[in-house]
Order: C-alpha cells, then sequence, then structure tokens
C-alpha cells in the first residue's frame, strides 16, 4: 500500500506478503494501520515461505532491527529522545565538540584541515 498521508484504521489485519529488506517500510505499512482513531488489535502476519529466499529476507530484516535496537533507545520516534540520547545515538561527544576550533567544525574537508 503507498500514498502519502494514507491512513487505514477500518482495518485491523495487515498482510506482508512481499518482504522489503528494509524493516523501516514494513514498519511505516503496519502502521498505517495501527494509528491515532484504532480502536482494535491490529495484527501483523508476515509470510514467509520456507525454503526460499523469504526466510533470508527474514533473517536480515531481524538482524538490522537488532542492530536498532541497540543503536537507539526504546522510544516511539526520534522526537522522543532527550539532547543527550541523541548525541549518544549519532556518536556525538558534547565535551569534545564543546572545545573544537569552530573553523575546525565547520571545515568540509575529511581531515579538518582543508583551509
Amino acid at each position: 500500500v503507498g500514498g502519502t498521508g494514507l491512513n487505514l484504521t477500518a482495518a485491523s489485519h495487515v498482510v506482508l506478503y512481499d518482504r522489503w529488506w528494509n524493516p523501516a517500510v514494513e514498519d511505516q505499512a503496519r502502521d498505517r494501520v495501527w494509528r491515532i482513531g484504532q480502536t482494535k488489535t491490529v495484527i501483523c502476519h508476515r509470510l514467509v515461505c520456507p525454503g526460499t529466499v523469504d526466510e533470508r529476507v527474514e533473517e536480515v530484516v531481524q538482524g538490522k532491527r537488532r542492530i536498532a535496537d541497540m543503536v537507539l533507545p526504546k522510544s516511539s520516534s526520534l522526537g522522543d529522545l532527550d539532547a543527550e540520547q541523541l548525541m549518544s545515538a549519532l556518536g556525538i561527544d558534547q565535551d569534545a565538540l564543546l572545545a573544537a576550533d569552530p573553523d575546525d567544525i565547520l571545515d568540509d574537508s575529511p581531515t579538518g584541515a582543508g583551509k
């Protein structure tokens, strides 16, 4: 199902039969049903046929989900993170950033010495 801003709150089941390598795409498909205003329990069915590439796709998608869960704290969105959590998720060292020369921060060369 595609389309910007599509809400399907009349439904209560999502069937993912054509799997994506990107778990965010599947999350978006599920979230089109699981929205504000949904009054029913939403059930997401993922069809995985044994002995097919579907099994490998499932392994890769679950691996990507585990990595994302390790990097980002349990949160519904990046907007729910405070500044410290966001900097940690992005690998930003606040102390090093504050101590750095502003010219080095704004320099876009790979080594920071492109003046």
